[in-house]
């Protein structure tokens, strides 16, 4: 960092996820697969109705294309972001609501220098930007921008990069311009609000906390806002609550639950994760199962495209017939959503 513009600093130490924040999902669901608790991805639902003490749920396999039908005695919507348009489609209401903030991170190679997480004061809403080692890149950021739209909060635009390049090259011994970027990342926190509410305030003045609320009539929990600093304790309560209202099933889970091991690799095989980790695509393995698309430049392609036949490789590995098609789209989609936005900064 530039030491000159600064003066005495604070040691402030936080939970660090150990590979990233998809493998930390990933790895809470893993222990947990006989067949009486099944992950379904890349599932749309369609329909939901409470009738006769049960919910029913229509889906849409959006993968493979099928439609089919789940029952269940009680509700969890933690559908986060989109926690809203669910218990909308659900005929639901709540005494909660979302706001929206997006925010971007840049990611550069990593400084040899750099081993410990940096946070700076942006003198004004409280705000600060950090500086994280990550693998073999640092991450800068992020931005606090508030949104209304959630498909436009998911979208880097040309101006959160030029923020973000001119607060990095304000702080740090370093000069960056959009050649250094590595990899993007985007996302968008739902901030948890009473419902109704209506106010211009930056999203820092927002509360990061959870809320669940129970509608026991209706056998539905559904959760809003949380960080993942407290995904425990949020679990906890919904379990709670979970268990206030259902009696036991009477099934309990095996002792004997299958081990799902992994190479200790940065980079996992793609067929272990096809076969072990619910991989499904392209996509899934370079961005969800390994930190490729975040560590490796242009989303795992390579400067000058020097690791096609790798990725080629990758999508054979998974998505066999398919593979050529995933392969040509998600070329297509680094050039029209990373090339072409990094061309304009």
């Amino acid at each position: 960092m530039r030491s000159e513009l600064f003066g005495p600093s604070y040691v402030y130490e936080e939970g660090v996820l150990e590979t990233s924040d998809c493998r930390f999902v990933l790895e809470w669901m893993m222990p947990h697969r006989p067949p009486d608790h099944c992950a379904l991805n890349y599932c749309l639902l369609e329909r939901a109705a409470y009738r006769d003490s049960r919910w029913r749920l229509e889906l849409t396999d959006r993968h493979h294309g099928r439609e089919f039908s789940v029952s269940a005695k009680m509700l969890v919507n933690a559908g986060g972001v989109w926690a809203d348009r669910i218990h909308q489609l659900c005929g639901l209401s709540s005494p909660y609501m979302h706001v929206f903030s997006k925010g971007v991170f840049i990611a550069i190679a990593r400084p040899a220098e750099h081993d410990d997480s940096l946070i700076f004061d942006m003198g004004e809403h409280g705000d600060g930007q950090t500086f994280h080692p990550w693998g073999p890149v640092s991450l800068w950021g992020p931005t606090e921008t508030p949104v209304d739209s959630l498909d436009s909060g998911f979208r880097v635009e040309a101006d959160d990069v030029r923020f973000l390049l001119a607060q990095a090259n304000r702080n740090l011994q370093l000069s960056l311009d959009a050649s250094d970027i590595v990899s993007l990342r985007c996302g968008v926190r739902p901030l948890a609000v009473k419902r109704g509410y209506s106010s211009g305030r930056h999203p820092l003045a927002y509360s990061r906390q959870h809320r669940v609320h129970h509608d026991r009539a209706n056998a539905a929990i559904a959760v809003y806002g949380g960080k993942l600093t407290t995904c425990r304790e949020l679990a906890s309560e919904v379990v709670d609550k979970l268990k206030s209202q259902l009696r036991p099933s009477g099934i309990a889970t095996p002792d004997d639950r299958p081990a799902f091991q992994r190479d200790d690799k940065s980079v996992p095989d793609p067929a272990w994760c096809r076969d072990n980790e619910f991989c499904l695509t392209l996509d899934d393995y370079l961005r969800r199962r390994s930190n490729i698309a975040q560590w490796v430049p242009r989303c795992g392609l390579g400067r000058d495209d020097g690791n096609l036949e790798e990725v080629r490789a990758a999508a054979q590995a998974i998505e066999g017939d398919e593979a050529e098609a995933s392969f040509e789209g998600y070329r297509f989609r680094v050039r029209e959503e990373y090339d072409t936005l990094l061309a304009s900064i």
